[in-house]
């Protein structure tokens, strides 16, 4: 009888304390001071990559473009000159000229 009380117990004490989660703790972000303001302004938010397929090829292919503005990143240990980033998608690292 005692071991039928217990697993139901167990369970609505972890749904309770579950309920409870993030509730505590420092409400500020704790992340890393850098001296570099990085401000990304960009046009496009979605779009639609159409590809046409035909017998297993690549017949056409319709895709987005995605602008980004950097203009607005700077530093508060001076100007910087460039600054570059990488994509992470496999493609070349990017170089901006921040002058």
């Amino acid at each position: 009888m005692r071991a039928r009380l217990t697993l139901p117990f167990f369970i609505c004490a972890l749904l309770f304390c579950a309920s409870f989660a993030g509730c505590f703790g420092d409400e500020q972000e704790k992340g890393k001071n850098s001296a570099i303001d990085f401000i990304v302004y960009y046009d496009t938010t979605s779009g639609v990559i159409e590809e046409v397929m035909q017998n297993n090829q690549q017949v056409s292919e319709n895709g987005v473009d995605v602008s980004f503005d950097f203009s607005y990143t700077k530093s508060s240990e001076g100007n910087m000159l460039t600054f570059y980033y990488i994509p992470g998608d496999g493609s070349s690292t990017i170089e901006n000229n921040a002058a």
